[in-house]
């Protein structure tokens, strides 16, 4: 697969980031909003970052690989690891564009946490 290494580069910042937000939910004081929304930030230009890193490997291993090969089997061979390089790509685009959205969507919950009813 054509990669960048983003994979676990992103992988660790994502359980850093994950772990941050766990530790400011628990303590429940009411600057953790802030902190909150703030990583919600980073996760959201991160995934779409990577959403779009994505999207570009994927137009690479369609335009680069090879269309040509010497015999049948390695046409058919070729073929079929295009295909897998392309299922591969497809998954790790779906899981960046799902921490985006929940991301998004944890942003504009973030903001009722920690209010107080009356």
């Amino acid at each position: 697969v054509i990669s960048v290494g983003e994979g676990i580069i992103a992988g660790v910042f994502y359980i850093i980031i994950g772990l941050i937000i766990l530790i400011y939910l628990s303590k429940k004081f009411a600057s953790a909003v802030r902190i909150i929304l703030l990583c919600n930030v980073f996760l959201l230009i991160t995934g779409f970052t990577l959403t779009i890193v994505n999207g570009c490997q994927i137009g690479m291993v369609q335009t680069f690989f090879p269309n040509s090969f010497k015999t049948d089997r390695e046409d058919a061979k070729g073929e079929q690891e295009r295909k897998d390089q392309m299922a591969v790509l497809g998954v790790q685009m779906v899981a960046h564009m799902m921490v985006l959205v929940i991301s998004a969507a944890d942003m504009v919950g973030a903001t009722k946490l920690f209010k107080r009813t009356s």
